[in-house]
């Protein structure tokens, strides 16, 4: 039995590691089990919130033998390419979390949201999209179907789309605070974890009571940014994909499969012609920048006077003067 200990469960944000973190550090902790995503998946995200069971998913998972658990998903937080949900899944899924684990360690991320929305963007290219940084991020500027509203998407059969709100912290920090409690829930800076890994991950670790060798770990990139020759040629080509993994984009003749083109953009992706990685200015251009130094400032100095992160000392919006 676990006693009045319930584990690990790491929500993400997306493009804050956790990939790494699933494949390279959790799979090796000794102290506790984990448990692979797929599985976090199918218990937490697939079922009607009218349907959701919190003692199926305790079975389903296995929470009451054996090893502390330890779940890691970013989906757990939501989806960047979801924003018309306007965090209703991320709330949901946070009351589902403490129906199963009332008692665990919640475990989030955050990163600063000219980097993180940078990377998405980056990451909607890779997985099949084909709009400029305008359309993928203001999509009601270009969709005049008077219908459109966030909270329904483009049509009615279709997801909703990015929401800038998605990377607003705070409200979803408070939100497992006040469920869990405030010295449950921690959150780190993704790049106080990237500036210095075996760092980070040594106070990480003891914090959260975690027992690994951290000389056995594999500190190799899991996801590398698609260059600058990559992503031009990648938003041109995905218009004559079969398919892809996102909704919102636009389409040409079929000729590639997704997948097949993925995996010899990735190979380009590693050669000198691919060219440099762009910075997130010359990726999301200079107004863009702007309106998400604005957008954030806020909600970000609240977070930074809430938690203590020093969240200055990483250029976050709104916390330098």
């Amino acid at each position: 039995m676990l006693g009045d200990d319930y584990g690990i469960v790491h929500i993400g944000y997306h493009k804050t590691a956790t990939t790494w973190f699933q494949n390279c550090f959790y799979p090796f902790v000794k102290s506790h089990r984990y448990i692979q995503r797929r599985e976090v998946k199918d218990a937490f995200l697939c079922a009607h919130a009218f349907s959701f069971d919190p003692q199926v998913v305790r079975a389903r998972l296995r929470l009451d033998e054996g090893l502390l658990p330890i779940l890691c998903e970013e989906e757990l937080s939501g989806s960047f390419q979801t924003g018309g949900h306007l965090g209703a899944l991320s709330k949901d899924i946070a009351e589902r979390i403490y129906a199963v684990l009332p008692q665990a360690k919640i475990v989030v991320f955050i990163r600063n949201q000219i980097d993180v929305i940078a990377s998405a963007y980056t990451q909607y290219i890779k997985q099949g999209g084909t709009y400029q940084p305008q359309r993928f991020l203001f999509p009601v500027r270009y969709r005049k179907h008077k219908g459109l509203q966030l909270y329904r998407g483009w049509k009615p059969h279709i997801k909703p789309l990015f929401f800038f709100d998605h990377f607003a912290y705070l409200g979803l920090i408070r939100h497992y605070r006040a469920l869990f409690g405030m010295d449950n829930v921690h959150v780190f800076v993704y790049e106080a974890f990237r500036r210095d890994a075996h760092a980070f991950l040594t106070g990480y670790a003891e914090k959260l009571r975690i027992i690994l060798d951290l000389n056995q770990l594999d500190f190799g990139v899991r996801n590398s940014a698609y260059r600058y020759w990559t992503l031009r040629l990648a938003r041109v080509l995905h218009y004559s994909t079969y398919r892809g993994d996102v909704v919102d984009r636009g389409c040409g003749i079929p000729v590639f499969r997704s997948k097949s083109l993925k995996r010899q953009l990735d190979r380009f992706n590693k050669t000198r012609f691919a060219g440099r990685v762009l910075s997130p200015c010359e990726l999301l251009g200079s107004e863009i920048v702007a309106f998400i130094q604005e957008y954030f400032a806020e909600s970000n100095r609240q977070l930074a006077d809430e938690t203590g992160l020093p969240l200055a000392a990483y250029g976050y919006p709104g916390t330098v003067e």
